[in-house]
């Protein structure tokens, strides 16, 4: 049976054009998608059933992992409080650290 799926989309897979651009008819992804899971799932690697489907190894593999990769989310953004802090050495050795820049910035003025 899955002999008969694999030459089946060889087949289809041989009729439609290739080309920069061009892609695949959706029902025809699907299939191939279903069968690789199924394959992978027997033990057969992605170059074997790439090779099987006359498809790129990556084209196949990527495919496949489509609908696993991660959406995205909102996130919320909270100040670090360390990138806050800055450390100021003084050519004459002198090491101030834990101050802002704002107070790094007037030290470095009154030193001058």
């Amino acid at each position: 049976m899955i002999e008969r799926e694999i030459e089946s989309l060889r087949r289809e897979f041989g009729k439609t054009s290739r080309g920069p651009g061009e892609r695949y008819p959706s029902a025809l992804k699907a299939r191939a998608i279903e069968l690789a899971h199924k394959l992978r799932s027997s033990g057969a690697t992605w170059s074997e059933i790439a090779s099987a489907l006359s498809l790129h190894m990556e084209t196949v593999r990527c495919w496949c992992n489509e609908k696993s990769q991660a959406r995205l989310r909102p996130v919320e953004i909270v100040p670090d409080e360390a990138d806050k802090k800055v450390c100021v050495v003084a050519p004459s050795g002198v090491r101030i650290e834990g101050i802002t820049l704002e107070e790094a910035l007037t030290l470095l003025e009154r030193l001058r």
